[in-house]
C-alpha cells in the first residue's frame, strides 16, 4: 500500500515536470545549455531537444531505485553481514535509504532541467546554477551517513 502512494506521488511529480516542459517548449530557444562547470556556469550548449534527456534520466533512475529493492532485495549489498535476526530491519533501512535517494535525485534533476531552460531566458545566458546542486549533494551524503549509522546500530 505504501509503495503505491509513493509511486503515485512520483508519477504526479513527473507528469507535472514533463507537462511544464511541454508547455514551455515552444518558448525555449533553439540552443540551450547542456553542461555546467563546477561554478555552475553553462560551458556547453546544444539543441533544445536535449531538454528531454534530463527528465528521461531522472525518471528512469528514480523509478529504478524504487522498483529494484522491492523486486531484488536479495541482490542488494549491505554494509554489515545479514543474519536471521537483522535481515528484516536491514532490508527496511535499505529500502528507506533508496526511497529518499530517489526523491532527492528526482528533485535535483527537476532543478537542473528548470535551470537549463531558465538560463536561456537571461540576458547573458550565464546565470549560474547556484548552491542548490551542492545542497542536494550534501543531502544525499547525509542520507547515506544516516543509513550507515542506523545500519551499524541495528546490526
Amino acid at each position: 500500500m505504501e509503495n503505491r502512494w509513493l509511486y503515485l506521488l512520483l508519477g504526479v511529480v513527473v507528469v507535472i515536470w514533463v507537462g511544464s516542459l511541454v508547455a514551455l517548449y515552444p518558448r525555449i530557444p533553439d540552443t540551450i545549455p547542456v553542461h555546467f562547470n563546477a561554478a555552475g556556469i553553462p560551458d556547453d550548449w546544444g539543441p533544445k531537444r536535449t531538454v528531454w534527456i534530463i527528465p528521461a534520466m531522472g525518471t528512469a533512475l528514480a523509478f529504478l531505485l524504487l522498483w529494484l529493492p522491492a523486486r531484488a532485495s536479495g541482490l542488494m549489498n549491505y554494509p554489515i553481514r545479514l543474519t536471521e535476526e537483522n535481515r528484516q530491519k536491514q532490508q527496511w533501512l535499505a529500502v528507506r535509504f533508496l526511497r529518499v535517494t530517489a526523491g532527492l535525485i528526482l528533485l535535483l534533476f527537476i532543478y537542473i532541467s528548470w535551470t537549463m531552460v531558465r538560463v536561456t531566458w537571461t540576458a547573458d545566458g550565464q546565470t549560474p546554477l547556484g548552491p542548490v546542486p551542492w545542497i542536494f549533494l550534501g543531502a544525499i551524503l547525509l542520507n547515506m551517513a544516516v543509513y550507515f549509522w542506523f545500519s551499524w546500530r541495528n546490526r
